[in-house]
């Protein structure tokens, strides 16, 4: 605010009889209240002739009832007369307007249209929000957990840390989806990786039931490292499984026998441990 913009509030305020103005706040209240007037009346105008970043902020001061009247469905036509002109905040507007249902009905379709329009201008929260699109499969042709990856990839490189944070999570479930379709068909290694998450609790919820049967599966395969884990189940007293020494040893002893060396060790571990627990 320039020197002579103040000195004619000053003026104007004595006029009005509030006498001699000395408080600051009182000053910069007035000084506000007045730039507020001249920034909407110069947005305004700017909208009017067509500036797509001026329909922008004057379609967000409809949508949030900012110095004028809420009107949700007035911002919409002017985020989309913006978003005409390929601008990219009015297309992400339109986007989450479509999405929510704000001043215009709820389309998924089209909200996932121009969230797209926005991603490939390169806006990183657009392309966070494909990401989530076709992770949960919404307004898409088809639920693509590896288009998911990639969007998120995008924006989590453009320094978005919750997109950092959803890539990790799909990275995981990407994962997850492998082993279990191997584990299905019966492949000891992935239903020793698949039971080692169940039992740690990484990625999937923490079921022991779930991976002492894997290793189960595995072991009966001749898998030295699923019966490995089983011994270490009995040997712990993991979840369901009871602890029991002797299933311990007796499982441990076939792993060492198949050259599992963290085997050898348990072995030798808990048969010391066992003697020492005689009287």
């Amino acid at each position: 605010m320039d020197t002579l913009l103040k000195r004619y509030l000053l003026l104007m305020l004595v006029g009005a009889g509030m006498g001699p103005i000395t408080c600051d706040s009182v000053i910069a209240e007035a000084i506000a209240v007045v730039v507020d007037v001249i920034d909407l009346k110069k947005i305004q105008a700017l909208a009017e002739l067509g500036n797509s970043d001026a329909q922008v902020t004057l379609g967000e001061m409809y949508r949030d009832g900012t110095q004028v009247e809420k009107n949700e469905a007035r911002a919409f036509e002017l985020f989309m007369k913006a978003a005409d002109k390929e601008n990219v905040a009015g297309q992400l507007a339109v986007a989450k307007s479509y999405y929510k249902g704000r001043g215009v009905e709820k389309d998924y379709k089209k909200s996932f249209y121009y969230f797209e329009k926005a991603a490939i201008h390169g806006s990183a929260e657009a392309q966070h929000e494909l990401g989530c699109m076709y992770r949960d499969g919404v307004g898409v042709v088809e639920k693509s957990l590896e288009s998911s990856l990639a969007w998120f990839k995008k924006a989590a490189d453009s320094g978005l840390d919750v997109a950092k944070k959803a890539w990790s999570d799909v990275t995981d479930a990407i994962e997850l989806k492998k082993w279990q379709a191997l584990a299905a068909l019966g492949d000891p290694v992935a239903q020793v990786i698949l039971g080692k998450m169940y039992l740690s609790g990484k990625i999937v919820d923490r079921d022991c039931k779930k991976a002492f049967e894997l290793f189960e599966k595995a072991a009966a395969r001749g898998c030295s490292e699923a019966q490995h884990e089983i011994g270490c189940m009995f040997r712990d007293g993991v979840g369901a499984v009871e602890r029991n020494l002797d299933s311990a040893l007796e499982w441990f002893k076939k792993a060492a026998e198949h050259g599992f060396d963290a085997s050898k060790k348990a072995l030798d571990d808990l048969k010391n441990a066992i003697v020492s627990l005689r009287p």
